[in-house]
């Protein structure tokens, strides 16, 4: 089963603040955008995972 992320705990594991994760979502073509559930917004687990990963793996390249 697919796990969601809230905003606060996307904020956490990014080190990030929730202006410039909305801002990302905007921004940031290949950003993993938040699903809405009943009134909440919520992030797939697995694909904030995968985005890390191909940005860590390309900023391991340089």
């Amino acid at each position: 089963m697919e796990k969601y992320m809230s905003a606060d705990q996307v904020c956490d594991l990014l080190k990030i603040t929730k202006s410039t994760l909305w801002r990302w979502e905007r921004a940031v073509d290949d950003f993993p955008q938040p699903i809405k559930i009943g009134r909440t917004t919520r992030y797939p687990e697995n694909a904030l995972r995968a985005y890390l990963a191909t940005k860590t793996s390309k900023s391991a390249l340089r």
